[in-house]
This record gives C-alpha cells, structure tokens and sequence, in this order.
C-alpha cells in the first residue's frame, strides 16, 4: 500500500489532503467524515463544495497513478491527444478523468478501443503513435502475432498490407493460394491476388472473376 503523504489542500488553508484521498482538518484536528458514496464536502465562508477521490488526487496528486503501474510497465503521453497516457501494456489514463480508459469493443469488429475525447479510438493505433516514430509513413499498425486484440507494444509495428499478409501466412492464419493470372498476354503466378490489383490499380473482385474464367485481366 502507498505511504500516505499530506498536501495543504488548495483553496481550503485549514485542510489537509493525502494521496489515499482523505482530508483533515487543521482547527478540529480530526479527519473530515466522507459521505456514503465516498465523497467529501468541504466548507468556506458558509459554502459546502464536494470533491470526489478522483478529483481530489487530480488536483493536489496529478502524477499518482503512476504508482498503480507494473514495475515493468512504461508510460507516455500521446503526442498530440494531451492529458491521455498509454502504457506499454496498453493501459490509457485519462488526467481529465483521472481513471483508466475503460476498454471497448465493437460487435464484429476485432480491434479494442478506448473514448478520448468523446471519439473511439483503436488502441492499437493510439499505443504506437504514442510510442514508436513512423519515418517512412506506413499506412497501418500491424500485429507481429496476427492476434487483433493483441495490443501489447511489443506485439505491433508499422507497416503495410504485403507485410500483413505475409504475417498472416507465417502464423497460419491465412492459406497461400496461388493464381494464374493471364496478364497482358503473359501468364504470371501470383500469391497475393489482392496486392497485385492494388500495384495496378484494378478492381479486385472483377480481376478475380477474370482470372477465373482465364481472361486478361488487363483487357
């Protein structure tokens, strides 16, 4: 359990507050009583002003929760979202709400996501924008394992669709089907029909049904 430490609670000069949330007061040297739902009311020149825990430590312990983390776990804040902290495990913290983002998913969509904002934002995504510089401008965030909801920082990389797919082959998640593609009078075998029409810029489906029936597909 974290040492309790004391603070002069801002505003309040007769009060003190601790990292553990309680407040004392200095005149009736006592602590102030919490309410039922854990909260505390305070009172200045005959007004009463509630503070929860969470805003209490925001204030007076901003930096807190980072004693809730792993000794292994590392943490930093998104470059362009401030106030939001991401762990290496994945965590994101919220200084606004001062709690841990509550983690999300989609019904049919494979990929976590926490709200920032008020917006969903895959954490995936989030994780490596925090924590990982992209020089060359890959599109995409990709998964070393192939395993979506896999969002440890170790496990992601960026990255492009032909380095997706050939990781979906090495981890046997994908079979390799090769085509013959009659392509501008010249027979090619192709493994990954999706990224030859990409490089080509055709559609993929009406290739597809080309390359079926052993049409050109550059006809």
């Amino acid at each position: 359990m974290n040492k309790e430490t004391w603070k002069p609670f801002q505003g309040f000069p007769h009060l003190m507050v601790s990292n553990l949330g309680n407040v004392y007061h200095l005149d009736k040297k006592q602590l102030v009583t919490k309410k039922p739902n854990g909260n505390i009311q305070v009172w200045k020149d005959g007004k009463g002003k509630n503070y929860s825990y969470y805003k209490l430590l925001k204030i007076h312990f901003p930096w807190e929760w980072i004693k809730d983390l792993d000794d292994d776990e590392e943490c930093k804040e998104h470059p362009t979202h401030k106030g939001y902290f991401f762990t290496t495990k994945g965590r994101c913290f919220s200084l606004h709400s001062y709690k841990f983002c509550k983690v999300g998913l989609v019904k049919g969509f494979p990929y976590p996501r926490v709200t920032i904002h008020s917006q969903p934002k895959l954490i995936h995504i989030m994780l490596l924008e925090t924590f990982r510089d992209n020089p060359e401008g890959f599109p995409d965030v990709l998964h070393y394992n192939d395993v979506k909801d896999d969002y440890r920082l170790e496990n992601l990389y960026w990255g492009e669709d032909k380095k997706n797919w050939e990781d979906s082959i090495r981890n046997g998640r994908r079979n390799l089907k090769s085509y013959s593609v009659l392509c501008n009078g010249e027979t090619l075998s192709v493994s990954n029909l999706n990224l030859f029409c990409k490089e080509r810029n055709i559609p993929y489906l009406k290739t597809l049904r080309r390359v079926n029936k052993g049409m050109d597909v550059m006809l």
